[in-house]
């Protein structure tokens, strides 16, 4: 007989190591928390709330609330408000307390509250949770979903306590928007479908040290650090412009020769361009397999000679123009030119009836 007892009592110890540790239930009609549950040196470290209302209920909300000494609560510090409208249950909790209670913080509707508090010393056989399926899924009593974490393939050792939402300490949401209000590290490609908006002040940055901002309305700057500020370069293979590119006053284009920038383009006046040496200054040398007017007797033309003089009528005035006057074919007759505003008139050193050029340029304009 004595073997016996102490046999169905070694069966009875290894059965409650996973059974159920603590229970206790409320019932409410009006916002109301129960009296503390003591917990201290308790097995029970997994918990659970399970609800089921009597009546209609418009709007249900209950907490489990954690206390370090029963006096002082923390709302929702074991498991955060849930819904209980209509029937359901929590997710099983991982968390050491001292004192936990059921805490019902709002209720409409005339019906009443049933709420259940159940506590288990393990989150294995006999917690409730009746299977697990894949990395971190698992239903409870009843097919409720349960949120749980495994870190290997067989020991469920926690369970989530942070609570979902679109900003804050929460856990976000997929499929709505969220507020960031810390920097997010993303080690994978970031894909925008949709694309992506920054507020104004806001820049793109790699590196410390080049950014992309707005700069108003329409223009994109180049940045030298993370902060919208300085002006840097833009290193471009092929650049393409479908309607304007404008520099600023002072700036200029120049390009890479492999090793250096030895060649450049740069504003030096009202309509004037000038050929650097890979800078915003000095001069270097263009080289053209041909030189073509825009318009015809844009900057020199032809004209009939009459007796011994003729006028070519220029696109251009310049203020100290440089003229070069030829016969055109293969006659040898000495000839000058002079400009007067955009008429430039050439004069042969003897008649003749030839056609004759001019060339104006400006020395400078």
């Amino acid at each position: 007989m004595r073997r016996l007892c102490i046999y169905i009592l070694l069966i009875l110890t290894s059965l409650s190591m996973f059974a159920q540790t603590s229970l206790k239930q409320f019932y409410t009609t009006v916002v109301a928390a129960d009296s503390g549950i003591n917990l201290i040196n308790s097995p029970s470290i997994y918990h659970q709330l399970v609800w089921r209302r009597t009546g209609t209920l418009s709007s249900c909300t209950v907490a489990l609330d954690s206390s370090a000494d029963g006096v002082t609560w923390s709302a929702g510090g074991v498991i955060t408000g849930q819904t209980c409208t209509t029937n359901g249950q929590s997710s099983v909790i991982n968390s050491v307390v001292n004192y936990v209670r059921i805490n019902v913080t709002a209720i409409s509707g005339g019906g009443t509250i049933n709420v259940t508090y159940q506590g288990f010393a393990s989150s294995g056989s006999g917690s409730g949770i009746t299977a697990l399926t894949g990395d971190c899924t698992a239903t409870g009593p009843g097919s409720a979903a349960v949120t749980c974490t495994k870190t290997n393939g067989t020991v469920l050792t926690s369970a989530a306590t942070t609570a979902i939402g679109t900003s804050g300490a929460t856990i976000p949401l997929l499929s709505t928007a969220n507020t960031w209000t810390l920097s997010q590290t993303f080690s994978a490609l970031l894909t925008a479908s949709a694309g992506l908006a920054l507020p104004s002040g806001q820049t793109v940055c790699w590196n410390s040290d080049v950014s992309l901002s707005r700069n108003s309305a329409g223009v994109l700057q180049v940045g030298t650090s993370c902060s919208a500020g300085a002006a840097g370069q833009l290193n471009l293979a092929n650049l393409t412009v479908t309607s304007v590119a404008s520099l600023g006053n002072n700036a200029y284009i120049r390009i890479f020769n492999g090793s250096t920038y030895d060649v450049s383009l740069y504003r030096v006046g009202v309509n004037l361009l000038a050929i650097g040496n890979g800078g915003g200054s000095g001069f270097g040398s263009i080289e053209l397999p041909s030189l073509v007017q825009s318009a015809a007797s844009s900057t020199g033309g032809t004209c009939t000679m009459t007796t011994t003089s003729c006028t070519v009528t220029i696109g251009h005035t310049y203020t100290t123009p440089v003229c070069i006057a030829t016969e055109q074919g293969t006659g040898a007759i000495a000839g000058s030119c002079g400009v007067s505003g955009t008429t430039v008139t050439i004069t042969a050193a003897s008649s003749n009836t030839g056609t004759w050029g001019a060339l104006v340029f400006g020395n400078p304009n």
